[in-house]
């Protein structure tokens, strides 16, 4: 079977007593180990160890490229910030692989019920967040209810204990007036929050007012 292997090649001239060059020497060196190493450390630096799915900082870059095309070309994208219900009862009662578990469970079933062009990541403990680019609104919340519908219909069980686990899913639109990336996402942090505290399980879109509860957060 054929095999293909990363090299980087060097060539040197070989000049005769009169200066002119009259051949060169190609060294091929075999770089297939190294750019492997490379792509995986590149791969660990951007992905959550637990979930495999991107991670914060990487979430946040990927925000900052969907908010210059927002600016520079009019998309519009939008944000969700989902919160776990019921992962410390998880957690608290059958203890931290039971927890990790979970969220390696969750992590699958979000990328299940996304476009290929989204982006899922783990943010935080039980936090998760998804940019939905080049998604309108309407679109944007089908989304968010289909994963509110198939996290509550989701069953963890471990050893001889089922849990019913929901997630709460806090979404912002991502436009041409939109700030940073870290402003973005603590407005979708604090819808999470407002949708949250009406009940569990529920999907709350930003508007200004929900800076008043920022605050009280205190996660971002």
């Amino acid at each position: 079977s054929e095999q293909e292997f990363s090299t980087e090649l060097t060539a040197s001239p070989i000049r005769g007593p009169d200066g002119q060059t009259v051949g060169c020497v190609v060294f091929f060196h075999d770089v297939t180990e190294l750019r492997g190493f490379a792509r995986e450390m590149s791969y660990q630096a951007s992905h959550d160890a637990l979930t495999g799915l991107v991670n914060r900082v990487e979430f946040e870059r990927r925000l900052e490229a969907a908010l210059k095309s927002a600016r520079g070309e009019g998309v519009g994208h939008v944000v969700a910030y989902l919160d776990l219900d019921r992962f410390k009862l998880v957690n608290d009662s059958c203890g931290h692989i039971a927890g990790d578990n979970l969220l390696r469970e969750i992590a699958v079933l979000l990328k299940q019920r996304v476009r290929d062009s989204d982006t899922v990541a783990r943010v935080g403990g039980d936090e998760f967040a998804m940019l939905l680019a080049g998604c309108p609104l309407d679109k944007a919340r089908q989304i968010a209810d289909d994963v509110c519908q198939a996290v509550a219909g989701y069953h963890f069980t471990w050893q001889d204990r089922k849990f019913d686990i929901g997630v709460s899913i806090g979404m912002v639109e991502v436009g041409q007036e939109s700030g940073s990336a870290e402003s973005v996402l603590s407005a979708a942090d604090s819808a999470c929050y407002v949708a949250k505290q009406q009940a569990r399980g529920r999907i709350h879109v930003y508007s200004a007012p929900d800076e008043i509860v920022a605050p009280r957060r205190g996660r971002i």
